[in-house]
């Protein structure tokens, strides 16, 4: 059964819980986006790091060099996967992978030859024996330490251009292959000159890469112009705080830099100072959004929480109340007298017994009508009077009970204030007279009495009254 008491302490538990997931969410939302702002910073450092590599290269051998930066990227991407092993079976994460390393395509590659990941999945199945383009990384099978890249030509599956590298991850457990259209070779342009490398370099909204000298920490290049030439400390970067000095090492702080609080991720790689400059609002940018959301989809649960609640309180009240005067049934009245037959009476309580004196006569003579009305009438009546002293029921046609808690000069006071509110009641009425019998029987009287033998000796009292009453008016209860 539904109580006032069970919707109150619902609302206050679904109020706690939409505290407790709001708090769970910004911290769950906030860990996130810290983790996304750490992978994209190691992607950035991997590939920074392999470009760096690429700039001892000479250039008589760019056309090599090409194929070795797109071998690097596919390591870097091997590097990422490394940290993020899921990531393999993530075709949308394969695909930003792919735009962050200026690839076209990303492929994983398992040790049969067969592709089973990536950022196209409509490649997924196809095996070296497949065709003469992807059958040339067929040696890959038999020699984990070798990488290859193949020059520009149709690739299998749909005959367009590409130039592929593939390979192996640092485990061994599968390839990385990466694609590039001939177009993306036609437009690059190969420099050894780091200023020039890092603003060529993908940079997103509130982000920043920077090289500077690991001995002096001058900045090298950086896709920020207004720090380019200066020094890290000049941007309040201070290198004291990164420990270390492990090239696979990236470590990360919050920084202010410009005034503006920033995730700054470091990497010392041989000589060089990595540093990826991530604004914090940027990062976390989604919070407010995903917390909004969360807020939307708890406040409707919330609402239909109570709009089913309230229903089932409805419903339980209804099955608890007599439909024609508001008052308890006789249900109600059932489970309260088995209740008190498990435990103690009060030394206080009161059985009243209440019946209509001359109902039938009403109904016959004025119609059922006229008796609902009396019913009714009583039931205002009972209520008013008794409903703050205890419980008021309706337990048959014209027949009321009440349990009260009140002591004698209560007792007589109340049953005074009900013989008022009747007459009151018979005064707004034109053709009929509401006229009630009662019996009553207190437990300090019959200490020893059950609430059967109680609720018995108030029917004795009542029907005595009833007695009087016909007695007393001249009344026939068998004729009209």
């Amino acid at each position: 059964m539904i109580t006032k008491y069970d919707r109150r302490m619902v609302a206050i538990l679904t109020m706690i819980a939409m505290v407790v997931l709001m708090g769970l969410q910004y911290f769950i939302q906030v860990s996130a986006n810290e983790d996304r702002a750490m992978t994209t910073a190691r992607v950035l450092i991997g590939q920074v790091e392999k470009i760096l590599d690429n700039n001892d290269t000479s250039e008589r051998y760019i056309a090599n060099s090409l194929k070795e930066d797109y071998l690097q990227r596919a390591n870097a991407i091997s590097i990422v996967l490394k940290y993020n092993p899921g990531g393999t079976k993530d075709s949308h994460f394969m695909a930003y992978m792919a735009e962050v390393m200026g690839v076209d395509e990303v492929h994983i590659i398992d040790d049969t030859g067969t592709i089973v990941g990536g950022s196209h999945p409509q490649y997924y199945g196809l095996n070296f024996e497949d065709g003469t383009q992807i059958g040339y990384f067929k040696p890959m099978l038999s020699n984990r330490t070798l990488s290859l890249c193949q020059d520009v030509t149709p690739n299998t599956a749909e005959g367009k251009p590409m130039m592929y590298a593939i390979v192996w991850n640092p485990d061994g457990t599968y390839m990385v292959q990466v694609g590039v259209q001939p177009v993306r070779l036609l437009n690059y342009l190969y420099t050894t000159e780091i200023a020039e490398v890092v603003k060529n370099m993908p940079a997103f909204e509130g982000m920043g890469i920077v090289i500077a000298d690991a001995e002096s920490d001058r900045i090298m290049g950086s896709t920020i112009e207004e720090m380019d030439g200066k020094t890290l400390q000049d941007f309040g970067i201070h290198t004291a705080r990164y420990v270390g000095g492990n090239e696979d090492e990236i470590i990360s702080h919050i920084e202010e830099v410009n005034g503006l609080d920033v995730y700054c991720n470091m990497s010392l790689y041989e000589r060089y100072r990595i540093v990826i400059l991530q604004d914090y609002k940027v990062v976390q940018d989604n919070v407010k959004n995903s917390l909004l959301v969360l807020f939307v989809y708890l406040a409707i649960a919330a609402v239909i929480i109570n709009r089913v609640l309230r229903r089932m309180f409805t419903f339980s009240e209804n099955s608890r109340r007599d439909p024609m005067t508001g008052l308890l049934n006789r249900r109600s009245y059932d489970q309260m007298i088995q209740k008190y037959l498990d435990n103690p009476l009060d030394d206080e309580m009161v059985a009243l017994s209440l019946d209509l004196n001359g109902l039938k006569e009403a109904n016959d003579v004025l119609g059922h009508e006229v008796g609902d009305l009396l019913i009714r009438g009583a039931g205002e009546c009972l209520s008013e009077v008794f409903t703050e002293r205890g419980r008021v029921f309706r337990v048959g046609g014209d027949e009321f009970t009440c349990i009260l808690w009140m002591n004698r000069e209560e007792q007589e006071k109340a049953l005074q204030e009900l013989r008022e509110r009747i007459d009151r009641w018979n005064q707004d009425q034109e053709q009929v007279m509401l006229a009630v019998a009662v019996g009553t029987a207190r437990h300090d009287d019959y200490p020893d009495d059950t609430i059967d033998a109680l609720f018995r000796r108030a029917d004795q009292g009542m029907y005595e009254d009833k007695r009087l009453y016909y007695q007393q008016t001249g009344k026939d209860r068998r004729k009209r």
